[in-house]
């Protein structure tokens, strides 16, 4: 069930997201795959694949842009199989300074009011001791 409350927050969320990796909001709401430029300030990721569940983005560092395109997969969400990292951290990492990657990272938000159950519950964990 949807709220205004989470809405109001998944549109901030994608918003600010979507400003940090460098894409359109809208690109999130699309069932194709999205690859940009990394914004100069997000230089501490080379690939960073982001999806809402529709539309996938993927933010790279333009120098290895042609790499992810080349091997970009299909469908959109394959963008988080290990297969395309392991790709771009073989060819870019270098002998004395590997690239690592790390594939899937979700991030669940917690749901309207869980916030105040979740606290009772670590308090009531806590009190245990």
């Amino acid at each position: 069930m949807t709220t205004t409350l989470f809405e109001s927050q998944r549109k901030a969320i994608i918003g600010h997201l979507a400003a940090g990796i460098g894409c359109a909001p809208a690109d999130f709401t699309t069932d194709r795959l999205t690859i940009v430029d990394r914004p100069e300030s997000s230089s501490w990721y080379t690939v960073l694949a982001v999806t809402f569940g529709v539309g996938t983005v993927l933010s790279v560092d333009p120098l290895d842009r042609r790499l992810v395109q080349a091997h970009a997969p299909t469908p959109a969400y394959r963008s988080f199989y290990p297969v395309l990292m392991q790709k771009v951290a073989k060819e870019f990492g270098l002998k004395d300074e590997p690239l690592g990657y790390q594939v899937p990272a979700i991030c669940w938000g917690p749901e309207p009011g869980a916030t105040a159950r979740a606290a009772s519950r670590r308090h009531l964990r806590s009190s245990r001791r």
